[in-house]
């Protein structure tokens, strides 16, 4: 097992974020990967309104790099930030819901910034807090996007969990 120092960031610690904090932690954390990739951090967006709508997506890189990084992809990156224990993306109901709300699965009814980082070919990637899946829960969680984002006619969408 690695030693801890000051830097190191531990499940636990992240357990205990609220909303807000989550995303406050992860702009810094997007800003960090920005700066080490050499991106200008005015293509990083993160806004910390979070009970505004925003159409489905919390953080945006635009214009990515030429060479996909760990949490920057090529492109535009459109991230979607869940912080809550009861979140729990590898049960279909719960993605279903987390997309279309009350809504039946169609591509009118995803959020408009979901649908716009889609159609732009970009990378839907769902971040979660709180959460450490297993790896067919993980799996799981990635198939149940793709497959709603696929009756949204989005077959070939680039989704990460």
């Amino acid at each position: 097992m690695l030693a801890s120092t000051l830097f190191t960031v531990e499940q636990a610690h992240l357990e205990r974020l609220d909303t807000r904090e989550a995303v406050d932690f992860f702009r810094e954390l997007l800003w960090a990967e920005a700066r080490r990739l050499g991106l200008p951090l005015n293509r990083v967006r993160v806004s910390s309104w979070i009970n505004v709508a925003d159409g489905g997506i919390d953080a945006v890189v635009e214009d990515g790099l030429p060479v996909p990084a760990d949490l920057i992809k090529e492109g535009r990156t459109s991230y979607q930030i869940k912080a809550s224990s009861s979140f729990k993306p590898w049960q279909r109901a719960e993605i279903k819901k987390e997309l279309f709300g009350n809504k039946e699965p169609a591509n009118e009814n995803l959020g408009s910034s979901v649908r716009n980082c889609l159609d732009e070919d970009g990378t839907y990637i769902l971040v979660c807090f709180m959460q450490d899946p297993v790896d067919p829960d993980h799996r799981q969680a990635v198939d149940n996007l793709k497959y709603f984002f696929e009756k949204c006619d989005y077959p070939d969408a680039n989704v990460e969990v």
